[in-house]
């Protein structure tokens, strides 16, 4: 899919990872999003209402 896009191929030297998922069932209000950030870590949660948020760790 790459090479049919056209896409280069970009390297992370530092080996930098994003790993995300999906939650049900949570009980933050739904009007808001968080950003949590550490040395050389970070959280993102953003709720999309119906009580469901999308949860990342970078």
């Amino acid at each position: 899919m790459r090479e049919w896009g056209g896409f280069s191929v970009k390297r992370d030297p530092e080996n930098l990872r994003i790993a995300g998922t999906m939650v049900h069932g949570t009980k933050v209000p739904d009007d808001g999003a968080h950003l949590c950030i550490g040395p050389g870590v970070a959280a993102f949660i953003a709720l999309l209402g119906s009580k469901c948020a999308r949860m990342c760790f970078i």
